[in-house]
């Protein structure tokens, strides 16, 4: 299955390195969002799940 076909994430099933990535990134976004400067929320959002649907390939035995 492709990236783009792959079903939604959802954060209660994640574990390991990738909920430590999605804990990460939710403080990450509060930090920003409090900072005053300006932030891309979108594009943000974009990236990380990106990011989350790699490792939770890699978690489940597929390739890079």
């Amino acid at each position: 299955m492709s990236e783009a076909n792959q079903p939604p994430l959802d954060s209660d099933d994640l574990q390991g390195t990738t909920r430590e990535f999605l804990d990460y990134c939710e403080e990450e976004r509060e930090r920003r969002r409090d900072s005053g400067a300006a932030f891309d929320e979108v594009l943000y959002q974009e990236a990380v799940d990106m990011v989350l649907r790699r490792l939770r390939n890699i978690e489940q035995g597929g390739a890079l």
